[in-house]
């Protein structure tokens, strides 16, 4: 297994807020061992940890994410939206922020690489650039051009391929690109499309599971891992 049973999702989406350091270190105190984050470029070809290509649901500003340059991305309060005002103050962080936010934890680092106007090519060399090490780090993402960008430069770090369904011409891809692992959907996700990746050597990690009773199933399926909002009710029964 690549990963973990349980990775928590954006950090720990369901207590603290998405892709920031608090939800990082969130994770690993409810147990997590291993963590996802979405990495995506700024106007200045910064790379920080956000999900959505603009800025409205997730901080105190409008505007695209692609729209604006690093020194204008420290201005910005990623946490005041979240819960109960704890958060307020928290900010978007540089790739290399969570990293070694991880690295100090000893959590295991899914980054997955966030496109959303076609960088994907800079994007991929971008992150690849950044990964002194790649130990304990999956890089994953919908974007074929930036994971064969990622690979051109990072020959041994494990990839993951992410789908909404599994289509048919889905292995020449993963044997191109090296991919050690498929992440699939929940909501589409069958026991044939498991077991065709399994018989390939691959690990299957399925997003996004909250409720336990379902985990448990899918772990029985066959499923190697999920991404959890809320990784400790997972583990109740993990």
């Amino acid at each position: 297994m690549l990963m973990a049973p349980i990775i928590g999702h954006r950090g720990c989406a369901g207590h603290a807020p998405e892709n920031t350091l608090a939800g990082i270190r969130d994770a690993e105190r409810v147990g997590c061992r291993w963590v996802e984050a979405d990495a995506t470029l700024l106007a200045d070809e910064t790379v920080v940890l956000f999900h959505d290509d603009t800025l409205d649901r997730c901080t105190d500003k409008s505007g695209f994410i692609r729209e604006i340059d690093w020194i204008e991305a420290l201005k910005l309060d990623a946490g005041r939206w979240f819960g109960d005002g704890r958060f307020v103050g928290e900010r978007i962080p540089l790739l290399s922020d969570g990293i070694d936010c991880c690295r100090a934890l000893k959590l295991g680092f899914n980054i997955e690489l966030k496109t959303h106007r076609g960088e994907g090519e800079h994007l991929g060399q971008a992150v690849a650039a950044q990964l002194s090490s790649t130990e304990n780090i999956l890089v994953s993402s919908y974007d074929q051009n930036a994971l064969t960008s990622f690979r051109k430069t990072q020959n041994d770090c494990p990839l993951g391929i992410i789908y909404d369904d599994l289509p048919k011409d889905w292995i020449k891809l993963a044997d191109d690109l090296k991919a050690a692992s498929i992440h699939l959907w929940a909501k589409h996700l069958s026991k044939e499309a498991i077991d065709e990746v399994k018989a390939t050597g691959r690990d299957v990690y399925v997003f996004t599971l909250n409720d336990r009773l379902e985990a448990k199933r899918l772990w029985a399926m066959g499923v190697d891992g999920v991404f959890s909002d809320l990784p400790d009710c997972v583990m109740l029964e993990a």
